[in-house]
């Protein structure tokens, strides 16, 4: 019996470092229908009044204050992801992440596991702490009526012994060792939790989409380089090399858009020049590196759609990936772009587009953002700290035109030397061979 104790002591603390935080509480919908469960720790935090608020996982929309509970609204915390709190209807035909959950050869009773969940360009799942918390409960519940028919083998040994000092003294023994592994076993959980909440917590797996981390490379360095190409106003115009660069990409490359004038400068203007996103300054073939380029604005400006297609938006809570508000443009062949460092989502009446929109070439997609409020503090590995020197009042919701605010918080602003409209080139073909003579 003392081995069996022992054994569950010293199996609970590993087993209990991966028992799954409670799950977020507010259910959110993107634009595809799929459900959304963002992080709504900071909101739980403001309406508890301290930073250790919890979100309760038996109680959807409420707060685990600790002593008491607290109502969570979730329509604005589904709001600041870009998501609704109702479901949209989408088309049957539109097409839906698929993930894959996993399949165990061994059943354990009790063991389910969730799909994961996407947001922000991750994948988060909790699979091994299910699994591993599965498990440890299995384990608890066979240890537990272990120690209950050993209680009973040492009651019969104690009822039967009757003269035998010895039959009593053991079956006495049995029953002592047996009821003290059973109530450490009940209080494994709240030694482990009072000791340090953390080690009962699991905290998810998250994998970042590839197009994610390729984008993050994309956006890196010093974004929005102030252009040297001077007052053009054309692709004809832009001096030597990049006259040269474009030509090679058009006689080497695809442009898999269609039509006679496919693409269009989001702002009117050709790209900058400069070494940013030029590579090697020359004619040599370098062009089938270059997948992004960055047009110069004014800060508040519209800038329009490139290409026609349909849109998505991302409003970023947290600096996690330099290109700030992003929108994504899908459209015909497998053409895809990412449009960062956007102010707002709005045209210029404030009306916002859905997600799932189709647009057309041309179309006010938002406005020009860039702009890293004063005081900013950005991920070190981003060029833009030295940047965060504007100042005025902070924007605060990218769908909402805004007209008054000067500035945007890091997360939202991006990796940003000033204002400008970043395009990362992520599907089929090359962005040079696009653009008109």
């Amino acid at each position: 019996m003392k081995r069996l104790v022992l054994i569950a002591l010293i199996l609970a603390p590993t087993l209990a470092l991966a028992m799954p935080r409670a799950v977020f509480a507010c259910v959110c919908y993107d634009s595809a229908g799929a459900t959304q469960t963002p992080d709504a720790t900071d909101e739980c935090n403001t309406a508890c009044g301290n930073t250790t608020a919890t979100e309760s996982a038996s109680s959807p929309g409420i707060c685990d204050c600790g002593t008491r509970s607290e109502p969570l609204n979730c329509s604005t915390v589904c709001s600041q992801y870009g998501y609704t709190l109702t479901q949209p209807a989408t088309s049957a035909s539109a097409p839906l992440v698929k993930y894959q959950t996993p399949q165990l050869n061994v059943k354990i009773p009790g063991v389910s596991f969730d799909t994961p969940i996407l947001t922000n360009g991750e994948a988060s799942s909790n699979f091994i702490g299910t699994y591993i918390a599965g498990v440890y409960k299995y384990l608890i519940g066979f240890a537990m009526t272990v120690s209950i028919v050993m209680i009973m083998i040492g009651g019969l040994r104690y009822v039967i012994g009757g003269v035998s000092a010895k039959e009593v003294s053991a079956g006495k023994k049995i029953m002592v060792q047996a009821s003290e592994g059973f109530v450490l076993l009940l209080f494994v959980y709240v030694i482990l939790y009072t000791t340090n909440p953390e080690l009962i917590f699991s905290r998810d797996i998250r994998l970042t989409q590839i197009d994610q981390i390729k984008l993050s490379l994309d956006t890196s360095g010093d974004e929005g380089q102030a252009s040297t190409c001077g007052g053009i106003s054309t692709y004809k115009d832009m001096p030597e090399p990049y006259k040269s660069i474009i030509a090679a990409a058009k006689a080497g490359g695809s442009c898999p858009l269609t039509g006679s004038d496919p693409y269009d400068s989001p702002t009117g203007k050709p790209p900058n020049c400069g070494t940013h996103h030029w590579y090697d300054r020359g004619v040599d073939g370098d062009w089938e590196k270059d997948h992004n380029l960055d047009y110069a604005a004014t800060w508040g400006t519209s800038f329009h759609s490139p290409f026609a297609g349909k849109v998505s938006y991302q409003i970023r809570s947290t600096a996690e990936n330099p290109c700030g508000n992003t929108i994504t443009l899908t459209g015909e062949n497998g053409v895809k772009a990412y449009i960062c460092h956007a102010k707002d989502f709005v045209d210029d009446g404030g009306a916002r587009l859905t997600d799932g929109s189709t647009v057309l070439k041309g179309q006010v997609l938002g406005h020009i953002g860039g702009r890293c409020c004063a005081g900013e503090k950005t991920p070190s590995n981003w060029s833009a700290g030295k940047y965060c020197t504007f100042t005025g009042t902070a924007c605060t919701d990218p769908n909402a035109l805004e007209p008054s605010c000067a500035c945007q918080k890091a997360a939202q602003s991006g990796n940003t030397t000033g204002p400008h409209v970043h395009i990362t080139w992520a599907g089929d073909g090359n962005i040079l061979a696009c653009l008109d003579d």
